[in-house]
């Protein structure tokens, strides 16, 4: 018998449920650390038990990610294709990555190659599809083509964005973009710039936006960011304009948060945006262009990620590296001296932790913020059931519980590094903070949707039953 003939049907191995894999262990690990420190000096009494945390830590991961892709045994049907092992290869070259000063202090060049890779494995990936199909209609090529032409017009804007602000211990004193707009003599260019990102923002959101409503809140909020900038262009710090405009844009977007929430699908993009473009500085406003652009062009081909097995971590995969880019994109780096402290005080007169504290996370992690909100955005464009759309928080726990336990094992085995407080230290800082972020907004929306289909089964069970 060749092979793959059989017609016997595939049966799942048993496996044991992911998270609570990874609860176990990282439990486990934590326990084994504090109750080593009580009653030795030194954590780690002998290098075995090193080895052993590093074997814990990975055959978890492996067991919960041979779970959560759902292997079978039947082997035909389980042949990832080039994008699928390329993000798999990127999940684990990422994470183990972070055992390296240099490759954390340089982590956005990890980043900077990974998410350009992936796009052109998808459009070779097309290009394949289409010359395989030798029978397929030429609307199909028209498509493949326009996918292709997209990535490459990603690309393109990626190689523009990268030096917009050069970020890292190596590259950071460079002469970029940046430096240009705010040199005092380029003053007009800034203005030009400024004036341009914000008319082409607010053109792509309200070209999307299909409710008048919110189509005007958000050119009020557009128009109250313009006038703000405009009068700290001229310097008049001391008016209290620059207090009350700002907080009427807040207060528009919670009104546009809560139209999203109340809304039958959760895509709050208006308000983020409208938000991020008050909270960024002047310069780096066309930069949010750039990045609404971009992630308009790959919607559609990162759609072809939803054709193979378990596409949905493979969407989400992508959109977290494109996040990631982002976050990069911005000047932010691993050290916690890159983080711009007077976004958390726009429209503050007095000195509340907790609202800077919120505008500070919000302003530092804008970039997979958004790059989440286009992932719901791309989902509500398919057609899912409840557990499928709950089966986001479970993919949102795998990718994010990989490099955070990773780098919590690097930390406590470098602990006597030279780097450990300049590196080490606030790159944990950093994977935390997002971490619980993401679980925060994927909880909200994750509850969100589920509490559209209990309503919706309710009324049409009430009406069954009439």
């Amino acid at each position: 018998m060749i092979f793959g003939d059989s017609c016997c049907p595939s049966v799942r191995k048993p496996c044991p449920n992911s998270p609570f894999i990874l609860i176990l262990t990282g439990l486990g690990c934590i326990s084994y650390v504090m109750i080593s420190a009580y009653f030795s000096n030194e954590v780690f009494v002998t290098p075995p038990i090193i080895i052993c945390f590093l074997q814990s830590g990975v055959t978890a991961y492996l067991f919960s990610l041979l779970h959560s892709l759902s292997l079978t045994k039947n082997l035909k049907a389980n042949v990832f294709s080039l994008p699928q092992m390329f993000t798999l290869f990127g999940i684990v070259y990422q994470g183990f990555s972070l055992f390296s000063s240099s490759f954390v202090e340089e982590e956005h060049q990890t980043w900077y190659y990974l998410v350009p890779t992936l796009l052109l494995l998808i459009s070779l990936k097309n290009i394949e599809t289409t010359f395989t199909k030798i029978d397929s209609n030429e609307g199909m090529k028209v498509v493949q083509n326009r996918d292709f032409l997209s990535i490459m017009g990603t690309v393109c804007i990626h190689r523009i964005a990268k030096f917009w602000n050069q970020t890292g211990d190596k590259w950071a004193r460079e002469m970029d973009i940046e430096d240009w707009l705010i040199g005092e003599d380029n003053y007009v260019a800034l203005m030009v710039f400024f004036c341009m990102g914000i008319v082409g923002i607010w053109c792509l959101v309200v070209w999307e936006e299909k409710r008048n409503l919110k189509r005007i809140i958000f050119s009020s909020g557009m128009i109250a960011v313009l006038i703000y900038r405009y009068l700290d262009f001229l310097g008049l710090h001391t008016s209290q304009w620059l207090v009350y405009l700002p907080r009427s844009v807040y207060v528009l977007v919670f009104v546009l948060f809560l139209m999203a929430i109340f809304g039958r699908t959760f895509t709050p993009l208006p308000p983020l945006v409208l938000l991020l473009v008050l909270l960024r500085r002047a310069h780096n406003v066309p930069l949010l262009l750039l990045q609404l652009i971009q992630a308009r062009l790959v919607q559609r081909p990162l759609t072809v990620l939803l054709q193979y097995e378990k596409g949905l971590f493979f969407l989400y995969a992508a959109y977290s590296w494109l996040g990631m880019m982002w976050f990069f994109y911005q000047g932010n780096s691993n050290s916690l001296s890159r983080i711009d402290v007077a976004a958390g005080y726009i429209g503050v007169g007095s000195y509340q932790p907790f609202l800077i504290g919120i505008l500070l996370l919000i302003s530092t992690f804008q970039g997979p913020l958004l790059a989440f909100v286009f992932y719901l955005k791309n989902l509500e464009m398919t057609n899912m059931n409840e557990n499928e759309w709950s089966s986001r928080f479970w993919y949102l726990c795998l990718l994010r519980s990989f490099p955070l336990c990773l780098h919590f094992v690097t930390v406590i085995i470098l602990r006597n590094h030279i780097f450990i407080w300049s590196v080490f230290a606030p790159k944990l800082v950093y994977e935390v903070t997002f971490t619980l972020l993401m679980f925060l907004i994927t909880f909200i929306s994750v509850f969100k949707r589920g509490t559209y289909y209990f309503v919706f089964n309710l009324c049409k069970y009430v009406q069954l039953g009439k």
